[in-house]
């Protein structure tokens, strides 16, 4: 049996929000948002998981795998926040794989309309 995705202030708890502090969830996406490029297509009802980032790849010729990008806005997870971007995430969602990383906004913003299940939320 499939597990239901969480409504409320079990959803809210999902991504680390404290209900009882008086904060509000607000969802924010739409058809026309432009983070939106077909990720329903392998996204749909899969299992997240709250995780450190770690690399989900084997090195290559260009070297070690020394990243990801959020699968809808394009924020950096790393292991460390690049000298370059101090906007880079070192945790998020991710699928059960670890190849498609998400961010808490675009998490936020695009769970009910991708019907994702918390399997492990952010403690």
């Amino acid at each position: 049996m499939k597990p239901q995705a969480a409504t409320g202030p079990e959803r809210a708890r999902e991504f680390g929000h404290d209900a009882s502090s008086g904060g509000t969830l607000v969802v924010v996406s739409g058809a026309d948002d432009w983070r939106l490029t077909n990720q329903v297509r392998y996204l749909s009802g899969v299992a997240l998981h709250w995780r450190t980032w770690s690399p989900s790849r084997p090195a290559d010729a260009g070297g070690d795998w020394d990243h990801d990008h959020c699968a809808f806005c394009w924020v950096h997870f790393g292991d460390h926040i690049f000298e370059d971007d101090p906007d880079t995430q070192v945790a998020g969602f991710s699928t059960d794989d670890s190849v498609h990383w998400i961010g808490q906004t675009c998490c936020e913003d695009f769970h009910a309309q991708f019907g994702w299940v918390v399997a492990t939320p952010r403690a």
